[in-house]
């Protein structure tokens, strides 16, 4: 399904206008979100990894669940980000979580340590006030990635890194109840294409991308999704291995029993191009899965931040009433 997002908030939300390039330990929090950084959720080769929890102040019972997941190439990125902020002030809880970036393990570990942040949630987010029969998943540009992944595989295909408390039965098991992945990168291969084709325009006319591009044209071309990042996520010259990036995309993984899935993409994005969201979702809804495709048509790689840099709240106020209608 194709959908728009109106032009005013809905006013039943809280939504702050959150700052570009802040992060949480600088930003002041209000008095209505607990802040819990640093969580130990798992170890792997004695490398300890950690989450960051943001739920309601005082909430009374259990708080549905988004496990959030940072973007930033694979290669780089933090769970410190402000982008999930709004969420638990309006009602739920956030798992900000890390996980081992490219340079430090090659994939699938990005993939596995995701896995074992729900798992924490499983086994120990009770203790947290967190209910996880209600949850979801949000992840943005590689993080969109993981996300998808992590709700169309599950636990198949994956062996999930060392968690602090074995895992023998359904006990540690947790259900992904909706996906929002933002920027996503679904076909790995189709990725590889289209940066070798935006490089070679770039470089024989760069003029041509200005209406795109902006007055940051010549700077943005550093940014753009090239082989490296795609190389050094998979210890490998990528494009010598479509089997292996065919097997790493979301779009080789989806099913009828897929959780509904809402794609958000700016169509101005040069980094992740818009078609990727289109094939996905496209082939979401010819397997019979729920799908929802918006569209940005003033964004480029980011999906709360126009091309301006001006933060867009009807679109966060948008992704919590879906995450209000699935959780």
């Amino acid at each position: 399904m194709l959908a728009a997002i109106p032009e005013t908030q809905d006013s039943k939300y809280t939504i702050p206008l959150l700052p570009v390039n802040v992060m949480l330990p600088e930003y002041p929090l209000p008095e209505s979100v607990e802040y819990v950084p640093d969580i130990e959720f798992a170890s792997v080769d004695g490398r300890m990894l950690k989450l960051d929890l943001l739920k309601p102040a005082g909430a009374s019972g259990k708080c549905p669940v988004v496990l959030y997941i940072h973007g930033g190439g694979w290669h780089s990125g933090t769970r410190k980000v402000l982008q999930p902020l709004p969420l638990a002030m309006n009602g739920y809880a956030v798992v900000s979580t890390e996980y081992r970036l490219s340079g430090e393990a090659p994939f699938p570990a990005q993939l596995k340590d995701c896995q074992a942040a729900i798992h924490w949630i499983a086994l120990q987010g009770e203790e947290w006030g967190l209910d996880k029969g209600r949850l979801g998943i949000w992840g943005n540009s590689a993080g969109a990635h993981l996300a998808a992944l992590l709700g169309l595989l599950g636990e198949k295909e994956i062996q999930v890194a060392e968690l602090p408390v074995p895992c023998n039965d359904n006990s540690c098991h947790s259900s992904v109840r909706a996906v929002v992945a933002s920027a996503v990168a679904a076909d790995l291969n189709r990725l590889v294409v289209w940066g070798d084709a935006v490089s070679a325009m770039l470089k024989r006319n760069s003029s041509a991308f200005a209406p795109l591009l902006g007055d940051s044209g010549q700077s943005r071309q550093v940014k753009l999704l090239h082989h490296s990042s795609l190389d050094q996520l998979f210890g490998v010259r990528a494009e010598d291995h479509p089997d292996l990036l065919s097997r790493a995309s979301p779009v080789a993984w989806i099913h009828p029993d897929a959780p509904p899935f809402l794609l958000l993409h700016g169509e101005a994005d040069l980094i992740v191009p818009v078609m990727q969201a289109y094939r996905f979702h496209n082939a979401l809804e010819a397997a019979g899965a729920e799908a929802t495709l918006v569209l940005l048509p003033e964004h480029e790689h980011s999906v709360l931040y126009d091309r301006r840099g001006e933060y867009q709240p009807q679109n966060m106020a948008y992704i919590l009433s879906y995450l209000d209608r699935h959780l």
